[in-house]
């Protein structure tokens, strides 16, 4: 039997204006290897080790933004890494699709994803003059890997949209 999981978190504070709210899903084919548990991992509060780990994708996300999160208007090039969790077996990533959003998720537009080989991407899209977007872009992320493993990851703002 598959497994899937679903993780949704969201803050609000007036001085945290970035990444407000994430929702994650991950899905793991019954058929998938299951990897060794890592050395300094347990599974439990009792630190029992005999259990094996799941290989549920990941996604670190490497956008070219300054040190206030900002991405300004205009081409954009960045990158972004898929990979399993530490100890996983090692599973090929297959594909992944990025799209963006600057109206707080109301309307996405596809980013262009170049595979650059053992799971990283680059990725490219245009940011918008600030005076057309809510502020913030948004992002949405999935993958999947050669044994049906899927990864999808929305993550509202992402990144601010500097002013032009």
């Amino acid at each position: 039997k598959d497994v899937s999981i679903s993780y949704d978190t969201t803050r609000s504070s007036s001085i945290m204006t970035q990444s407000t709210s994430t929702a994650t899903t991950w899905t793991v084919r019954a058929a998938a290897p299951e990897g060794a548990l890592p050395g300094d991992w347990y599974c439990d509060v009792d630190l029992h080790t005999s259990c094996t780990v799941l290989p549920l994708l990941t996604a670190d996300y490497d956008l070219p933004v300054n040190l206030l999160g900002q991405l300004a208007p205009g081409s954009v090039t960045g990158g972004v890494n898929v990979s399993h969790l530490a100890g996983a077996s090692d599973v090929a990533v297959k594909s992944l699709s990025v799209q963006v959003s600057f109206n707080g998720g109301t309307g996405w537009h596809k980013a262009t994803v170049t595979a650059l080989g053992s799971g990283r991407y680059s990725v490219s899209f245009t940011v918008p003059a600030a005076a057309s977007t809510d502020g913030f872009g948004a992002l949405k992320v999935s993958a999947t890997d050669a044994y049906g493993g899927s990864f999808s990851q929305t993550i509202q703002h992402a990144f601010a949209v500097a002013a032009s």
